[in-house]
């Protein structure tokens, strides 16, 4: 098991390591080594994995040699996607833009960082933990982040990004799935396909828009009650209006109705500032 960039959000780090223990660790099975890293902060920060961890790591790869070793970290070292555009999560993520209201802000972040490059924020970085894979001759590097799969070899060191699961998909011909691998010389990795959205964007968006109302679900259920509560309203306020015609009634219903929206709103808010400051 290996932190993910979601996992240290607030106080998400010391209650991974307080429920699992140390961040980066490695063990043997038979003849293979496994080594897990914390590359988590890859996303926000300008540095992926700490000075400390490079050391140990290359004290634990020599320590491995001669057995077939495998890497598995969050964040890739470079992102395989063409086009991507530079990361700058970091100089905006708390920050609400001039003019642009918390919803707004919300969504603009969230539509841009699926453009951004998912890879380290710093080239030189990605070339040196490459040059580790290479120089200790480790077999597969097992990564995650992009919400895809990519299956391509950098210096004689195989990569296989699986993202296929717990969110939205990022790039058009992915799909939800996980892989199995069998550890011996065939080298062999089972790629199992979950039922997943058509490649439209429509179809896409819509899927995520449950997955997001799923996870705001589980979040606080008040706050999504009261929503479809309004939407409920909503509905029956059009169709009173629409038939019945009668001015008076529909804006005192109608003024009851906002109230509804902006408590909901308001909670909505009070959760993201809770998380943030947390």
């Amino acid at each position: 098991m290996t932190l993910g960039n979601h996992d240290i959000r607030g106080n998400g780090y010391n209650t991974y390591t307080m429920l699992y223990g140390p961040s980066y660790y490695s063990f043997d099975f038979a003849d293979s080594h496994f080594t897990f890293l914390n590359s988590a902060p890859g996303w926000a920060q300008k540095r992926a994995i700490s000075d400390e961890q490079y050391v140990w790591l290359q004290k634990d790869l020599k320590k491995a040699q001669g057995k077939r070793i495998f890497v598995i970290t969050h964040i890739p070292p470079q992102d395989p996607r063409k086009g991507v555009k530079p990361n700058k999560i970091s100089n905006y993520e708390n920050e609400v833009k001039s003019g642009e209201s918390w919803a707004e802000q919300k969504l603009n972040n969230y539509n841009e960082s699926k453009e951004m490059d998912h890879g380290f924020q710093d080239p030189k970085e990605a070339e040196k933990f490459e040059n580790i894979m290479s120089t200790y001759h480790v077999d597969t590097v097992y990564l995650s982040h992009i919400h895809s799969y990519f299956d391509y070899t950098r210096k004689g060191v195989r990569y296989i990004i699986t993202g296929g699961a717990g969110a939205e998909l990022l790039t058009k011909n992915s799909y939800y799935h996980y892989i199995i691998e069998k550890i011996d010389n065939s080298k062999s990795v089972t790629r199992v396909e979950l039922p997943s959205p058509a490649n439209t964007y429509i179809t896409r968006y819509l899927a995520a828009t449950q997955l997001f109302a799923n996870s705001m679900y589980e979040e606080n259920p008040l706050a999504v009650a009261f929503i479809i509560i309004g939407f409920s309203l909503l509905i029956i306020l059009l169709i009173m209006k629409i038939y019945l015609r009668k001015k008076q009634p529909i804006n005192t219903f109608g003024k009851w109705l906002l109230d509804i929206f902006r408590y909901a709103r308001e909670d909505f808010k009070e959760l993201f500032k809770k998380k943030d400051t947390n």
